[in-house]
């Protein structure tokens, strides 16, 4: 970042979080602004404000997609897992691929509020 001025700006703090907020990726929003998701990577390092920004931001992203899984895995749970587990590293088992606690797949689970007789007749 040495010899021109980073194109940061605090601001995009917020508007990640808010991006985020209603499903959108990491790598939208760099487009949005303007900039390679390279740049955002390099901002997390930079700037702990905006790799705060970015944690909370893709807590609500998977949030959004949980939610909308839950109404939508009754008509097709097989598109919801595929999303879940390519978007958030989700899988049918639990491994670690890492001594980084960031780096271990999560078990793919979600609970509709059924109850397996209710899951039948539907």
């Amino acid at each position: 970042m040495a010899g021109r001025k980073p194109k940061y700006k605090k601001k995009f703090c917020n508007e990640l979080k808010d991006h985020m907020r209603y499903g959108n990726s990491y790598t939208s929003f760099a487009a949005r602004i303007g900039v390679h998701r390279d740049t955002l990577y390099e901002w997390e390092k930079h700037y702990s404000e905006f790799s705060d920004a970015k944690k909370e931001a893709v807590e609500y992203s998977q949030a959004w997609w949980e939610d909308l899984g839950k109404e939508l895995a009754t008509k097709s749970a097989s598109a919801y897992a595929f999303q879940m587990k390519n978007r958030f590293n989700w899988s049918d088992k639990t491994e670690a691929i890492s001594a980084e606690p960031s780096k271990v797949k999560r078990t793919f689970a979600f609970s509709l509020g059924l109850t397996p007789e209710e899951l039948e007749k539907n």
